[in-house]
């Protein structure tokens, strides 16, 4: 450790004056640093060092804003970015290679020299090689136009995800409303020494059970808002909502129009065939380059003694292919090429499985939301309310209300999965045959 040893003072010089320094208040210094703070964090947002996430709409989030937003994802730009990148391999593949250029002399005529050479890419190498690289530009655009898709995708069921959640916590909350009734009108009972105390405990009970189901509920909600704000960059901690406006359900023709979309032009196939492209291109560039290669050198010679005045020469080169190397790289291109037509043909029999399990889960969604809407809901509504009706005239026993409404509950839940699952089996179809819409 080093020690910090005072410095004698020096006995000519006179002595310095020592100036009182001003004081400053406390309210002044804590403003000064809160303005500092306040500058840093404008500069830090400004300049894209700090990531603000946006906040929620006060009039709650519309489906067409959350998958607007969709395209601002981290992931779909890193995807657009790769695509641009692969765009410029393009032009690099067009452009000609660096001339190479010598300089020299000589010991004893001292005459200069000045060469420039030139590799001849000749046989359709240049243009095979641009088709490979349009192939794999071509590839990764459809690749990001897919992450896009993915997005849409991915942001459409967290949506009604978010939208189901806020479905089934009103839900909690009128059910527990009315079990709330059922336990004052029981109490009123009780009092009355028309029902026995063992129907309030019973009451009592249940609305315990459907408050602690409507707080999951609750709970559900703001997780399911959480997911969503990942996706969409918005404030996660914020108790945002939805607009409430679920899409209407889709009807068989619209479910069948969807299903005949042309599977070619979905974004996956359509970057499968682009490899493809890019694949047989690859190889039959490399099938090329096993020819003799050719170069071009153009020259120079001046200060020769010898000689009249500056010499000009020109040189045609001829690299002739020994050994295994260009049959090994041929072998390796064509390899690929079959894995990509094995992956092409794969990514087709996936998306047409995808997109038949998508459609026929819409169709059984669709028939059991009907089933709920024109007879299941409405027998269970009337049930509970006959059963209660029943009861507060001295004709019915509690457990049987009870029952009646845990029944009506079970059929608005059952309504509201088959609602969900319908429009979620819809965003499936869209994704298996690429319709965005």
């Amino acid at each position: 450790m080093y020690a910090i040893r005072p410095v004698p003072a020096d006995p000519t010089l006179p002595p310095t004056p020592c100036r009182p320094r001003p004081a400053r208040s406390g309210a002044a210094a804590v403003a000064l640093i809160v303005l500092i703070a306040l500058v840093v964090l404008v500069v830090l947002a400004t300049s894209g060092g700090l990531a603000v996430a946006a906040t929620a709409p006060a009039t709650g989030l519309s489906l067409a804003e959350a998958l607007a937003r969709a395209a601002d994802n981290p992931s779909v730009a890193a995807a657009r970015a790769l695509a641009a990148a692969e765009a410029a391999r393009v032009d690099a593949a067009r452009a000609p290679g660096n001339p190479l250029l010598s300089l020299g002399t000589t010991r004893y005529s001292g005459k200069e020299l000045v060469e420039v050479s030139e590799d001849l890419r000749w046989a359709g190498q240049r243009h095979w090689a641009v088709a490979a690289a349009l192939g794999s530009a071509a590839a990764q655009s459809e690749r990001a136009a897919l992450r896009l898709l993915e997005m849409r995708h991915a942001v459409r069921r967290a949506w009604l995800a978010l939208a189901g959640a806020e479905e089934r916590a009103a839900l909690a909350e009128r059910i527990l409303e009315r079990a709330h009734e059922l336990t004052t009108s029981t109490a009123a009972r009780v009092d009355a020494g028309r029902a026995p105390r063992l129907d309030l405990l019973r009451a009592q009970a249940e609305e315990a059970l459907l408050q602690a189901r409507a707080a999951t509920a609750t709970e559900d909600r703001r997780a399911a808002w959480a997911a969503l704000a990942l996706l969409d960059g918005l404030d996660p901690s914020a108790d945002g909502r939805t607009d409430g406006a679920l899409p209407p359900a889709p009807t068989p023709e619209a479910l069948a129009s969807v299903r005949a979309a042309d599977l070619a032009r979905h974004p996956a196939l359509a970057a499968a065939a682009a490899e493809v492209d890019a694949a047989r291109a690859a190889a039959t560039l490399e099938r090329r380059r096993r020819l003799p290669g050719l170069s071009l050198a153009l020259g120079l010679t001046a200060g020769d003694p010898g000689l009249p005045g500056t010499d000009r020469s020109a040189a045609l080169g001829l690299t002739v292919p020994l050994g295994s190397p260009g049959a090994a790289a041929e072998r390796e291109a064509r390899a690929r090429q079959a894995a990509a037509e094995a992956a092409y043909a794969a990514a087709l029999r996936e998306q047409a499985a995808m997109r038949e399990e998508a459609y026929h889960r819409a169709l059984g969604a669709q028939a059991q939301l009907q089933a709920y809407r024109s007879a299941a809901l409405p027998a269970a509504e009337q049930a509970a309310t006959l059963t209660r009706e029943a009861y507060v005239a001295g004709r019915g026993d509690l457990v049987r209300v009870i029952e009646a409404d845990r029944a009506l509950l079970e059929a608005e839940i059952g309504q509201l999965d088959a609602r969900l699952e319908l429009a979620l089996a819809e965003a499936d179809l869209k994704l298996a045959t690429g319709v965005d819409e």
